[in-house]
């Protein structure tokens, strides 16, 4: 079976998915051919008790077939294999669509959540390649499952960024943006905040 891509990208524009998850990704279709190799004919063999056995298939995806004498008793004695040649290929096509980020695009990033100031969740956010990536860079933070939207952080890229986030909720939904990037999704667990303070929440 043979398979070809072919890629056609698609980059749908900021204002048409306004705030919704990856609107600011890049889109492809690819699309893929599959041949598919298909056997048939009329094949004869010689069983090992001496007799001769035919099969006719006027189409099949399997090459490879085994003959019986009895169909009933499948008597491996008397049996033998046949092997059809290809006449012809079936071709079909699958298109699916692709994501992927528009760089500058925030990598090994991780989140640690420290104590409570009232409602608020102290977190340090971290990105590998932010002050050497882009010169911008923005954060956003809403409860799950909505899409993060709130601003928490605006500013230069920085590879530590240390602020608070409304904690409201146990999970909280960041989006990391760089320059004019993709942006980069991820949550953060036992997130909420009780209103006293103190340390994190296990």
């Amino acid at each position: 079976m043979k398979k070809l891509l072919c890629i056609a990208p698609l980059l749908f524009s900021a204002q048409s998915f306004a705030g919704d998850w990856y609107d600011d990704w890049l889109f492809e279709e690819v699309t893929t051919r599959i041949d598919t190799p298909y056997y048939g004919g009329s094949k004869t063999c010689h069983t090992p008790n001496g007799d001769w056995l035919s099969l006719y298939k006027s189409k099949t995806y399997v090459s490879t077939h085994t003959v019986y004498k009895d169909l009933n008793k499948f008597d491996l004695f008397d049996s033998c294999t046949v092997t059809f040649p290809q006449i012809g290929v079936d071709t079909t096509y699958k298109t699916k669509t692709v994501k992927s980020p528009i760089q500058p695009y925030a990598n090994n990033v991780f989140i640690e959540r420290l104590a409570c100031s009232g409602s608020q969740r102290k977190v340090l956010i971290s990105v590998a390649n932010a002050e050497t990536a882009a010169s911008s860079m923005q954060i956003f933070a809403s409860p799950s499952p909505y899409y993060a939207d709130n601003s928490i952080y605006s500013g230069s890229s920085r590879a530590h960024i240390l602020t608070y986030v409304n904690a409201n909720a146990d999970t909280i939904n960041f989006r990391i943006k760089l320059d004019d990037g993709s942006s980069y999704y991820a949550s953060g667990s036992n997130m909420k905040c009780t209103g006293g303070g103190g340390v994190p929440l296990d």
